[in-house]
């Protein structure tokens, strides 16, 4: 489960599911990086990216179709892009 701002704010367990296994919670925060680590991140993933080597599902709708890829996201669908017709 992902909990912040792409995610929820807020997670709910049930206490049966808790009691019947072992269960982490770790946190994380790019406020906890420096500069020079978040810049090595950043250069790391943009190289991976101009390489090609990362993809995001996604899918490509027109700009007039802005209703259906917001009504897509919030039903939990793949990244939508819009693009001028």
């Amino acid at each position: 489960m992902n909990l912040g701002g792409s995610g929820a704010d807020t997670a709910e367990f049930s206490s049966a599911a808790l009691r019947s296994r072992s269960a982490d919670v770790l946190g994380y925060t790019n406020n906890a990086l420096t500069a020079e680590q978040r810049a090595g991140a950043l250069t790391a993933v943009l190289g991976h990216a101009a390489a090609g080597a990362l993809g995001v599902e996604h899918e490509v709708r027109p700009l007039d179709r802005g209703p259906e890829a917001w009504a897509a996201t919030a039903a939990g669908g793949v990244r939508q892009v819009l693009v001028p017709a």
